[in-house]
């Protein structure tokens, strides 16, 4: 069986009792495009807090490293070893807080 289909297969040259398809090319759009194409208002509400809460996130870690170098850097400086120096790390243990709560919020989106 599988013989007797191999016989006629030329691959050099074409088939004419096919009709040739004109290959269409598809519209190039855009990633947004392809994204909100089918989308509602509900679906578009979740794209943009998803994103609101992607850029919040990735914009908490380098603040929190910031503020822990300066606390370290409080430390480790002669001011810091007088008894006015706690303050400023207070300050800087209190905005480390709150960027954890910034976190919390918005791991959850």
């Amino acid at each position: 069986m599988v013989k007797l289909k191999i016989e006629g297969y030329k691959p050099d040259e074409e088939d004419e009792s096919e009709p040739k398809k004109d290959a269409v090319e598809p519209e190039k759009i855009g990633w947004y495009n392809m994204v909100t194409r089918f989308a509602d208002c509900t679906d578009l509400m979740l794209l943009y807090a998803g994103c609101f809460g992607a850029v919040g996130f990735g914009a908490c870690m380098p603040a929190f490293c910031y503020y822990f170098g300066t606390m370290i850097d409080g430390v480790a400086s002669v001011s810091a070893a007088s008894a006015g120096g706690m303050g400023d790390l207070k300050s800087q243990a209190f905005m480390m807080l709150y960027i954890g709560f910034a976190v919390l919020f918005v791991s959850w989106f």
